[in-house]
């Protein structure tokens, strides 16, 4: 009968602390509380702490300036500048055009290469293995300037685009 009572004395307790307290008598009852759940602590991580050390005589940048605007000249020196590399890169691009089709409807018995020279020198060749190795690294040559002209024409948009 002991653990009955002791039991029941445990299960009010774990009830008054839950908020449902169990009273016997009208008198001891009081108004229901209502328990919210805990309120979750945002974690601060901590930075490390920057060291300054002052130097004299120099200037100090600060992180957060503002991006220098380009005046109207520099604008229009850089729209012409990605207007060269524009024509440059259309150039490029015909030849290699040129070249693959020259490369695809040549016979290979029939080629013939000629090289003249300043001076007015000039060589003739009809050897197929020769004039393929001539046209591959010609091509080889072209995609190189395609790739670096492109490159030049991306940096030079990008740039305006961060001012």
């Amino acid at each position: 009968m002991k653990s009955n009572v002791i039991s029941a004395k445990g299960a009010e307790a774990k009830a008054a602390v839950l908020g449902n307290a169990v009273t016997n008598s009208k008198q001891e009852e009081a108004a229901p509380l209502l328990l919210l759940p805990p309120v979750p602590e945002e974690k601060k991580e901590k930075k490390p702490a920057k060291v300054v050390t002052p130097v004299v005589g120099e200037k100090k940048e600060t992180a957060t300036a503002a991006p220098k605007r380009l005046s109207i000249d520099e604008l229009t020196d850089k729209a012409d500048r990605v207007y060269l590399l524009r024509q440059k890169y259309q150039e490029v691009r015909e030849k290699r055009k040129q070249l693959e089709s020259f490369t695809i409807s040549h016979d290979k018995n029939n080629a013939q290469l000629t090289l003249v020279d300043a001076k007015g020198l000039s060589i003739s060749t009809s050897n197929p293995v020769a004039i393929g190795k001539l046209l591959a690294d010609w091509m080889l040559d072209l995609n190189n300037h395609l790739s670096k002209t492109e490159k030049e024409i991306r940096v030079e948009l990008e740039q305006l685009g961060d001012n």
